[in-house]
């Protein structure tokens, strides 16, 4: 039987996300930085990036607050999703300026 890992990530390859969300997936499920993997993975599923964003900030702060992990670890993770939050937030700013 498949892990939940494995269906979740099957889950997001059907929905054809983009490689940042497959990312973004890889690099935070399993980890105590989300609550509730099953709501996480259906914000990635969405594809709205403005609920990923609110998403990654939540783990920013997380990680902030945590005292669970190292901290060389907290500095790894926190740099990670800063790095994602950069990236999102320049899709919505494309996004938003894209001409139609």
């Amino acid at each position: 039987m498949k892990n939940v890992y494995e269906e979740y990530r099957e889950r997001l390859l059907k929905n054809n996300v983009d490689i940042l969300i497959l990312e973004i997936f890889e690099t935070f499920v399993g980890t105590d930085y989300i609550d509730n993997s099953l709501d996480f993975v259906e914000t990635l599923e969405d594809k709205d990036y403005e609920e990923i964003l609110k998403e990654l900030k939540n783990i920013q702060y997380t990680i902030d607050t945590t005292n669970k992990y190292t901290p060389i670890e907290k500095l790894g993770y926190s740099n990670i999703v800063f790095g994602y939050i950069l990236r999102v937030e320049s899709i919505l700013s494309y996004n938003k300026f894209k001409i139609k």
